[in-house]
């Protein structure tokens, strides 16, 4: 994994496969201190990644703004 730093946060590539199709998105922030993961509901809707049903929808806030 090869860490960039911008503005001095750290960002990484990251390449994500969902029932054969891959999405790689280049500037994900590393944040060693988050408990999960979060990336844009938009790019996984690229690949066909998206919300089912049963699905338990969270919102995420942060200086960017609002996620689910």
């Amino acid at each position: 994994m090869i860490i960039r730093l911008e503005n001095r946060l750290p960002y990484v590539t990251v390449e994500l496969t969902f029932q054969g199709q891959n999405l790689v998105l280049n500037r994900v922030i590393l944040d060693t201190g988050s408990a999960g993961t979060v990336f844009s509901a938009d790019e996984m809707a690229k690949i066909g990644l998206l919300p089912q049903g049963k699905d338990r929808l969270r919102e995420i806030h942060g200086i960017g703004g609002v996620e689910y």
